[in-house]
């Protein structure tokens, strides 16, 4: 299984490729990179961790690093339905990363959960949010006249995004 090539992007004297991936299940049935999704998962979790390190902010709340593993792991990142994308420098690897959690009318116990994950998922270290079920049904009704509730893969949850400090 290998990441999604996205495409590069050039940034004055650099230039980074940009990968989606997930932890370990296929994002989509074909790529054209030969980048294992494992490899970047892990690279990814472990520059999170530098980042924190250095004293740089990862936005998101909820930071839970692992010390004894020097990671940076958070219970949504192996979840169907969660894709990380990543700039990758090819001398350095990961330089910058987000993490999104994408509604798919996932359940836990029989009940729905949602997003933010952090709301209704008991498997997750955190103690249990606000409800969003009302807001998600309501929402394309009050702000686009869109007669709808919130289907699967329409609503997405950005959580982890960091940025390595780069040499120039």
């Amino acid at each position: 299984m290998s990441s999604l090539f996205l495409g590069s992007i050039d940034e004055g004297h650099r230039s980074y490729e940009i990968h989606a991936f997930t932890k370990d299940m296929p994002f989509r049935n074909y790529t054209s990179s030969q980048i294992a999704d494992i490899d970047l998962y892990e690279e990814l979790v472990e520059k999170r961790f530098m980042v924190l390190e250095l004293g740089k902010p990862i936005y998101c709340t909820a930071i839970n690093p692992d010390l004894e593993n020097r990671k940076e792991e958070n219970p949504h990142d192996a979840r169907e339905g969660t894709v990380h994308i990543a700039a990758i420098d090819p001398e350095i690897g990961i330089v910058a990363g987000l993490s999104i959690a994408v509604e798919i009318n996932g359940k836990d116990d029989g009940r729905e959960i949602g997003l933010p994950l952090e709301n209704k998922w008991r498997h997750n270290g955190f103690p249990e949010g606000q409800d969003l079920t009302e807001f998600k049904k309501s929402f394309l009704r009050k702000n686009y006249s869109k007669d709808s509730n919130i289907q699967p893969w329409e609503m997405a949850e950005l959580y982890r995004h960091f940025k390595l400090p780069v040499r120039k």
